[in-house]
């Protein structure tokens, strides 16, 4: 539906106005405080009713007792009546004349938040901007649980590229280590075992030294006695036989003693004493070396932690970029208002780029987009600031209108009377439109 014929008497500005359109653009011109908004925010009251009266306070001109607005829409027609009392009636019938018993309910249902403002989507907050547009369009995902997800995934990731931060910190702040520091750190336990290890042979071998030495003592001591008996065998004839027998004896003895000296001699001789000192250094430096080897196995467990978040910072990047995919190539099924029109979890996009970057331009065209996309049934759009739109950007809008079917009012400030509609206090004073 669109405005067939607007008439309008003693509204805010307005003395009487009626207007027929007959194009897909409907400029109302004129200086300032001549009437133009009246003209708007009539067909606005007569539509909305309470809910388009918020900021309009004296509905009734000063100087009479009522206002009335009659908007007729083809299939329905809307008669609006406001005294000055406060007081104001509605009728609503269809195209046979037939009274609507819910005739506000039934006008209700024919607009939306930009029904009457379609710029107004450019001057909403990028997140008001999502909400609107995510109410337009319908997605295959939920749009929350999907931004939850992400955002789990975004936290995910920063957490990820911390403690790599955290890790790489680490390292730089770690002591350089000897290159030949062992991987273990080395136990004076077992450098003392291996002591008492070489300790014990040397001990051995030094209890053999002294079975030698005894067996030396013993040689010396059997060679004496052989002296003494032969001394004795000369001074003592008697006792010959049986100090020969002794003799025998003591020599076989003797030989005994001098063969196993021998044998020990020979042992001993081959003894070769274990180095002790080596260990001995060893130990004295063991410390330094387990400091180092702790500070070599700090220095690994690091660059594990590195490792570790290294890798979970890629799988971090990566289920980001999976999810970012899988939500665009889900997104690529989705009818949005215009095909350039997008969104992430801040607000909306256009040309993967912000909304708020895009041009001007571009942003006017986008929110009337929008808002005939939310119109489908009342397809009348306002544009209170047309002044601000050069006769490039007019042309574009009227493209737009007579593509979409829509009715744009653009509301202009114009003093030559030769711009759409003039009106000049209340009234239509020209122009081809009327």
């Amino acid at each position: 539906m669109k405005i067939v014929n607007l008439q309008a008497e003693n509204f805010k500005r307005l003395r009487a106005v009626e207007i027929t359109p007959d194009s897909e653009m409907v400029v109302l011109s004129g200086a300032n405080e001549q009437g133009k908004s009246s003209v708007l925010d009539a067909i606005m009251a007569a539509i909305v009713g309470g809910r388009g009266m918020r900021d309009i306070t004296e509905p009734v001109r000063r100087g009479e007792e009522r206002a009335e607005v009659t908007l007729d829409l083809g299939d329905i027609k809307i008669h609006r009546i406001w005294e000055s009392g406060g007081k104001n009636r509605i009728e609503v019938t269809n195209a046979d004349g037939a009274k609507y018993s819910s005739p506000q309910g039934i006008l209700d249902a024919l607009t939306s938040s930009l029904t009457f403002d379609p710029l107004e989507f450019a001057r909403m907050q990028p997140r008001d901007q999502r909400a609107t547009l995510l109410r337009l369009v319908e997605l295959p995902f939920d749009v929350d649980e999907n931004d939850r997800q992400r955002l789990e995934l975004v936290q995910a990731e920063t957490s990820a590229r911390q403690a790599v931060k955290r890790a790489e910190q680490d390292i730089a702040a770690l002591p350089k280590v000897p290159d030949d520091t062992p991987d273990e750190e080395i136990s004076a336990a077992d450098i003392t075992k291996e002591m008492q290890k070489r300790m014990s042979v040397k001990s051995e071998n030094d209890e053999k030294r002294s079975e030698l030495r005894e067996l030396r003592n013993e040689y010396s001591m059997a060679v004496a006695s052989v002296t003494a008996v032969e001394e004795r065998i000369a001074s003592l004839e008697g006792e010959l036989a049986a100090a020969k027998s002794m003799l025998t004896g003591r020599k076989a003895i003797a030989q005994d003693a001098e063969d196993k000296g021998k044998k020990m001699a020979e042992i001993v001789n081959a003894l070769v004493d274990p180095d002790v000192s080596e260990l001995e250094a060893e130990i004295a430096s063991l410390d330094e070396k387990n400091r180092h080897i702790r500070q070599k196995q700090a220095n690994e467990e690091a660059r594990k932690k590195l490792a570790a978040a290294v890798e979970a910072e890629v799988g971090a990047k990566s289920a980001l970029v999976t999810h970012d995919k899988n939500r665009n190539e889900a997104l690529k099924s989705a009818k949005f208002p215009v095909d350039e029109l997008g969104f992430n979890e801040g607000g909306v996009t256009l040309n993967g780029l912000p909304f708020e970057q895009a041009s001007e331009s571009q942003r006017i065209k986008t929110s009337v987009a929008m808002g005939m996309a939310m119109n489908p049934r009342l397809r009348v759009m306002f544009i209170r600031d047309g002044s601000l739109l050069d006769s490039k950007r007019m042309d574009a809008l009227s493209e737009m209108a007579k593509d979409k079917d829509f009715q744009l009012w653009v509301e202009k400030v114009d003093e030559t009377g030769s711009v759409g509609i003039v009106i000049e206090d209340g009234q239509v004073k020209g122009g081809a439109d009327n």
